[in-house]
C-alpha cells in the first residue's frame, strides 16, 4: 500500500491544480478581466459601480449588443425609449 502513495499524491495534485486554474479562469472571465481582442472590440461593456456608469456615454451602431455589468448596490435597468435612445437612469 505504501508504494502507491506517491502515485495518488501526484494524481490528487494534478486534479487540484486543474480545479484552481478553472476557478481562476471562470472568475476572470465573469468579472471582465479576461477577454480576447476580438470580443473586446465586438461587444462594448458598461459597468455600473459606485452609483455611476462607466463610460458615462456610449454611442454604438444600431443593432450593436452592449453588455451591462452591475457591480453596484442598487439595481439598474436599461430601457429602449420610443425616440430610439436608451434610458438607463
Amino acid at each position: 500500500m505504501g508504494t502507491n502513495r506517491p502515485v495518488w499524491v501526484g494524481i490528487v495534485g494534478v486534479y487540484a491544480a486543474v480545479a484552481v486554474v478553472a476557478v481562476v479562469v471562470l472568475v476572470r472571465h465573469n468579472v471582465g478581466g479576461y477577454s480576447t481582442a476580438a470580443s473586446a472590440k465586438a461587444t462594448p461593456v458598461v459597468v455600473m459601480a459606485n452609483l455611476a456608469f462607466k463610460p458615462t456615454t456610449l454611442t454604438v451602431a444600431k443593432g450593436t449588443s452592449v453588455i451591462f455589468r452591475n457591480k453596484d448596490v442598487a439595481p439598474h435597468t436599461v430601457t429602449e425609449t420610443s425616440s430610439g435612445g436608451v434610458d438607463s437612469g
